[in-house]
């Protein structure tokens, strides 16, 4: 076990590296994006607060006219 560990570390490919550097490339991307859709996601959040907060206010404004 040990000594296959070695041998891993002297010879490391070319291309194991391009990969490991794009495997590093999609991750931080997919990452990204996820914390992209849960902003977005919050954001469809608020702005139905938003609404409903204006509805209510609306409601309450009309109340007092009346």
């Amino acid at each position: 076990m040990g000594r296959g560990e070695e041998e891993e570390k002297k010879i490391v490919p070319r291309h194991q590296r391009v990969q490991r550097w794009l495997w590093m490339v999609v991750v931080v991307g997919w990452v990204g994006n996820y914390s992209t859709e849960i902003d977005s996601e919050k954001h469809k959040q608020t702005h139905e607060m938003n609404r409903l907060d204006t509805q209510n206010r609306n409601r309450q404004t009309k109340r007092h006219v009346q």
